[in-house]
């Protein structure tokens, strides 16, 4: 069975919080190899903002840079556990604008905002950031919570990948600090909306041999919501089901594009519990709220719904 659908984000009049980044932590590990000398310090200007100052002197012509980037929350252990991205990266493709991933985009406009890090490949000498902050407006809103930025480094130009070196970067997403403290009962306008997301469309398709008499619905119940209706019938017991999950944003010509998400996991794994993968969480909730497929495998002939 496959489907799509289609949301839009838009502003509905809120007075919710802004949620912002800030760092709290930040460590720099290097190869000798490749690098001499590193320094990373981190500085708090605000309750809302620090800044951190690098610097690194590269000893040997780095010609083919990859990094993996992964993110991390700390759960209510203080551990940090996986959290929804992974990926890895061409450096040199990411800063000469050959590659245009939605996380490279990011990493190269942060790169020519702050570093001397803004050049196509090789890299050697002197590499340094100067008042490197998160901006929010680069990132997806995360939910509140302290995060792990992993950045790790690697040089794969010969004879495989060769360690460089890995930044740590811990972030506090939080509800933005109001500076003034003074009072005021009028006039109180939404600094900044809420973004929601409504559907805008929906399609499914299934193969007659597992699913017949599919049926997908949407109904908009107002300028901010509308809902869904799935109905079908399991012709055959499902013993072992996964999920492929994508999201394609939508550009300028109005074509769909791959954006940031593409994963896959198995469905009886996370409704069993076995596995705690953060979208499987999200999956279930969402199917433990809104459907009749909240139980453990197989899922047997019946109205799926």
């Amino acid at each position: 069975m496959r489907g799509r659908l289609e949301y839009t984000e838009h502003n509905s009049c809120s007075c919710d919080p802004k949620i912002i980044f800030k760092m709290k932590k930040i460590e720099c590990l290097t190869n000798p190899k490749f690098v001499s000398t590193s320094l990373c310090v981190l500085k708090a200007i605000n309750w809302n903002k620090a800044i951190a100052q690098m610097d690194c002197e590269i000893i040997q012509p780095v010609r083919n840079m990859t990094v993996r980037v992964r993110v991390y929350k700390q759960d209510y252990n203080n551990q940090y556990q996986p959290f929804l991205i992974d990926v890895i990266l061409n450096m040199c493709n990411v800063l000469s604008k050959r590659n245009f991933s939605p996380y490279g985009v990011i990493i190269r406009k942060l790169c020519e905002r702050f570093t001397n890090f803004n050049h196509s490949c090789p890299f050697i000498g002197h590499i340094m950031a100067r008042n490197l902050y998160i901006d929010e407006s680069l990132l997806p809103t995360f939910p509140l919570g302290i995060y792990q930025f992993s950045v790790f480094i690697m040089e794969n130009h010969v004879n495989g990948f060769d360690y460089i070196g890995e930044i740590k970067i811990f972030v506090h997403a939080m509800e933005m600090v109001k500076l003034n403290r003074r009072k005021t009962t009028k006039n109180i306008n939404c600094a900044d909306p809420k973004i929601v997301y409504k559907f805008k469309n929906v399609e499914c398709s299934a193969n007659p041999k597992h699913v017949e008499n599919l049926t997908c619905s949407i109904k908009a119940v107002d300028w901010n919501k509308a809902i869904v209706q799935f109905d079908g019938d399991i012709v055959v017991p499902l013993y072992n089901c996964s999920v492929q999950f994508e999201v394609f944003k939508r550009g300028y010509t109005n074509t769909y594009h791959p954006f940031l998400i593409n994963t896959t996991f198995n469905v009886c794994d996370i409704l069993a519990k076995r596995s705690f993968f953060s979208y499987g969480r999200i999956w279930v909730n969402l199917v433990k709220d809104y459907t009749n497929a909240y139980h453990t495998c197989p899922f047997e002939v019946n109205r799926l719904r």
